[in-house]
């Protein structure tokens, strides 16, 4: 269930402004475990009229069964799902199970008015998505409000990969729902081309190289592709790897580079065909043993606050926002005046 992007959820916590440091070690998901089902309890409460009121016993029933139940900190958020299993007679839920063999339905996932803009919910919702592909199930499922509307849940599940799949009026008709669909990337295995070859780049890569930049829509207006590929592969402390096939076709890149103390990535990339492959994994994987190899001890890169599925895939491997504020000055090379 997903509330009024007003209240504490999933949809509050998208778009709030970063003003305190995310990562830290509570801030990772864990067990609800029963000395913490009363915070969970009063958090669930606080917004009954979005998420319908349990008592102890029901929200112990719904633990007992559920395929996924996990909080973040001590009632700062939590999250709830059930498979296609459950004994649960959500109308919403049920609407699923006549229609998907197998699938992992999102409940309900409350962010608490002091915890927003941490980045809970991506965490959750990254968990959730990755321990849902390792339990071999291939879809994840949920209903956002359409009337009354709730945008902000839209734009949070949309920017996450999510399509409709339906709609319904429940609740004699006092509510509309659209039904959202993501699928799962296959898990447990590597689904990366059994032939992908990571290397360095070399001089004749470089218009191939950029066209795949273009292809993966990460070229800015006010960088230049080609001198980017040129300076990195000019340095002493960065390189341009890139992922090559079978048929010696360029399906990823990530350019590497350190300052003697931080490593950083840019230009991470692979395919459009290729996607949900494990290019991107192996990419980065490769960039941080460059980085090792060096002697470096830390990775970071740069992600848009509003690139959420891009945030998800980083946190799963094991990446965490730093609590830092980037700041930039362009200099005069650029074509912008320094006063």
């Amino acid at each position: 269930m997903t509330n009024d992007p007003s209240q504490p959820t999933a949809t509050a916590d998208v778009n709030q402004g970063r003003k305190h440091p995310v990562g830290a070690g509570n801030d990772a998901p864990h067990a609800i475990s029963q000395i913490a089902e009363a915070a969970v309890l009063a958090l669930n409460n606080a917004h009954a009229t979005e998420l319908s009121w349990l008592d102890p016993e029901r929200l112990a029933a719904l633990l007992g069964q559920a395929f996924y139940a996990r909080q973040i900190g001590a009632g700062a958020a939590f999250l709830l799902a059930f498979d296609e299993k459950a004994g649960y007679d959500s109308p919403n839920y049920l609407w699923f199970r006549a229609r998907y063999p197998r699938f992992v339905y999102v409940d309900r996932v409350v962010v608490e008015p002091a915890a927003r803009g941490h980045g809970h919910a991506r965490r959750l919702y990254a968990d959730l998505i990755a321990r849902a592909a390792d339990a071999g199930h291939s879809i994840l499922v949920c209903e956002v409000n359409s009337d009354p509307p709730n945008p902000a849940s839209d734009a949070f599940h949309a920017a996450l990969g999510f399509t409709e799949v339906g709609a319904a009026s429940i609740h004699a008709v006092s509510k509309t729902v659209r039904y959202l669909a993501f699928p799962l990337p296959p898990a447990g295995e590597d689904t990366s081309p059994a032939s992908l070859l990571i290397r360095a780049a070399r001089e004749e890569d470089e218009a191939e190289t950029v066209a795949l930049w273009q292809a993966c829509g990460l070229i800015t207006s006010y960088n230049d592709p080609h001198a980017d590929f040129r300076f990195a592969r000019a340095g002493v402390a960065s390189e341009v790897l890139v992922a090559e096939d079978g048929a010696k076709q360029l399906v990823g890149s990530v350019m590497v580079g350190h300052d003697g103390h931080r490593g950083w990535l840019y230009y991470v990339g692979s395919h459009p065909t290729l996607r949900s492959r494990g290019v991107g994994r192996d990419l980065v994987r490769a960039a941080e043993a460059w980085l090792s190899d060096r002697g470096v001890r830390k990775a970071q890169l740069l992600v848009q606050q509003s690139n959420v599925g891009v945030v998800g895939f980083y946190e799963r491997l094991g990446f965490e926002p730093s609590g830092a504020v980037v700041m930039q000055r362009w200099l005069a090379e650029t074509g912008r005046v320094i006063k």
